[in-house]
């Protein structure tokens, strides 16, 4: 099935290239999207459901409306991508440390951020002639949408993400004893609060290479399977990376031949209708 996956990322991501006539950086934009959405869920599957993605907890929300803040006062896009990660780790650590959201508030909470989010980003199209369609688009597609840079930049971040996944392996047990509280963390001889500002700052560079590389197209973490646990083979975990870049790379393309602003939406819908009916019951109990 790996093979399958990927001979499908594969085929996918030339049909962009000679079928859509996007540059060969875009699909490797994608890939490096993919892979931290990956890795976001993969850390996320050491602790217990419901794990919302980068979409669902209001990530991608709040993040596009910071580039939109930030765009007002800095026109450099260098500034908006250094600012981006800043915005996401603090966003983690004030939503885990300071509000202490389970992950059922941070669910019904990504609900209501996505919401404001789209009343605003109406709101602006409408009234503000500087954010038009382009621009919304944009935010929807990240970088590989706008065809930023060669394709040294995302050649680049991939050996980071490789790097950042070996480091998720050797440290699942440990991501483990973190899901289940200070007593179990600390009583393998580990400090607690350390632990617990890693994991958000991982979480939120993450979300944010995410967001920049494919923006609201990189959340396949809730269609592809998500093997749980702190003991999960090589195998199985290479077989679950080849999915979301087969996702990505679709997304990619079918967004390339019928435009972000219209797979966007969609496929928000798709993964949030997914992901809320298969935890209805941990969200709503009552429901």
């Amino acid at each position: 099935m790996a093979f399958a996956f990927t001979l499908a990322a594969g085929t996918a991501a030339v049909c962009t290239v000679l079928i859509a006539g996007r540059p060969p950086a875009a699909p490797l934009w994608y890939a490096a999207g993919g892979y931290a959405c990956f890795l976001l869920g993969r850390i996320d599957a050491a602790g217990p459901p419901p794990a919302p993605d980068y979409l669902h907890t209001g990530s991608a929300a709040f993040l596009s409306l910071g580039a939109i803040i930030i765009a007002r006062f800095f026109a450099s896009p260098v500034i908006i991508l250094c600012l981006v990660p800043v915005l996401a780790v603090l966003f983690e650590l004030y939503t885990q440390r300071f509000l202490s959201l389970g992950r059922r508030d941070t669910a019904l909470a990504g609900i209501a951020l996505n919401g404001i989010f789209a009343v605003l980003a109406l709101f602006m199209l409408r009234a503000d002639p500087r954010f038009d369609t382009a621009a919304l688009s944009a935010l929807f597609s990240g970088l590989a949408g706008v065809s930023a840079g060669t394709i040294g930049a995302p050649l680049a971040v991939i050996p980071v993400l490789v790097a950042l996944h070996v480091l998720a392996r050797r440290a699942a047990p440990e991501l483990a004893l973190l899901s289940h509280g200070r007593s179990y963390f600390e009583g393998a001889g580990l400090d607690y609060e350390r632990g617990r500002v890693a994991l958000q700052c991982a979480r939120g560079i993450l979300s944010s290479i995410t967001m920049l590389s494919a923006g609201w197209l990189g959340g396949s973490v809730l269609i592809g399977p998500a093997p749980r646990g702190a003991k999960v083979g090589l195998a199985r975990d290479l077989s679950t990376l080849t999915q979301y870049l087969c996702f990505s790379q679709l997304l990619l393309f079918s967004s390339s031949l019928v435009g972000s602003l219209a797979i966007a939406p969609l496929w928000f819908i798709a993964t949030g209708a997914y992901f809320y009916y298969k935890n209805r019951w941990r969200i709503l109990p009552h429901a």
